[in-house]
């Protein structure tokens, strides 16, 4: 057999998908032996891989759940979260489909106060791919870490894909969607105003992200500004800067009563969760 016919591009093809099916084989049975071991054994191997990781784990219960593992009663701590996440359930699965790209994958399910949170996990060498992430919120959830006077009403979609630095926790590069439909607010009685879409995404890889806001009809509401993930400071702290439009809509008198019938400009600076509105 000659040497050209050795390195043919049809036979380094057809050993590249050996070696795929290979690595595929290999760790299907890996994960089935996985299965077969004292619960004890998977707790360290989790333990392990945590500490490796730099995450705080804490959970009451271990259940094999099909082809993955589901922890429940969860507490989940890095060192950029200034408190724990708190899960009612964690389902860790292998996204086998990664392995064709040469990365090991994890699918991720959790509950979060009766929300739902999936996404796919794809480590990288010094980073983490978040791909196809979507949830589902009770617009309710976040007004505590919002800090607002009245009640929101409605349900936020979030969905996105990100890069995160594994040692700082910042996002790197990528992209959200967030949408507040049927976005309302009780305040003496419940007060609709529209739907709202949110979108931001990333600007190269300086840490500065852009974002644009829009949407209502009750209450008009436009804007766009950048903000400002630094690494090593906690989400709350993050800076965002822009600039927005708030108007009261054609047919919603009260909130014209209140905003005035000419448009309100307004600046935005300081802490992501805490900002300054400047009337301009």
């Amino acid at each position: 057999m000659s040497e050209s016919t050795l390195t043919s591009p049809k036979l380094q093809s057809e050993v590249s998908w050996q070696q795929l099916l290979l690595v595929f084989v290999l760790a299907l049975l890996l994960f089935i032996t996985v299965r077969w071991q004292p619960d004890s054994w998977l707790q360290s191997r989790i333990s392990e891989q945590c500490q490796q990781n730099g995450l705080i784990l804490d959970y009451k219960e271990l259940h094999l759940d099909g082809i993955g593992v589901r922890l429940e009663t969860v507490s989940v701590q890095t060192a950029a979260m200034s408190q724990p996440l708190q899960l009612e359930t964690l389902r860790l699965s292998p996204a086998w489909t990664s392995l064709f790209n040469g990365s090991p994958g994890i699918d991720l399910q959790l509950n979060w106060f009766g929300q739902r949170v999936e996404t796919r996990l794809i480590r990288q060498e010094a980073y983490v791919d978040i791909e196809g992430l979507h949830a589902d919120i009770d617009a309710a959830l976040l007004q505590p870490l919002l800090q607002l006077p009245v009640k929101l009403i409605g349900k936020l979609n979030l969905s996105g894909d990100l890069r995160v630095d594994m040692q700082s926790g910042r996002p790197l590069q990528g992209g959200l969607q967030a949408s507040w439909q049927s976005a309302a607010i009780e305040m003496n009685g419940s007060m609709p105003l529209g739907d709202y879409q949110l979108i931001v995404k990333s600007k190269g890889s300086s840490g500065v992200w852009q974002w644009s806001l829009g949407g209502g009809t009750a209450l008009l509401l436009q804007g766009d500004g950048k903000l400002e993930m630094a690494a090593g400071v906690p989400v709350q702290a993050w800076a965002i800067a822009g600039n927005g439009r708030l108007e009261a809509g054609k047919d919603a008198i009260n909130m014209a009563a209140m905003l005035g019938q000419k448009p309100l400009m307004f600046k935005l600076s300081g802490p992501l969760l805490k900002p300054l509105l400047q009337r301009m």
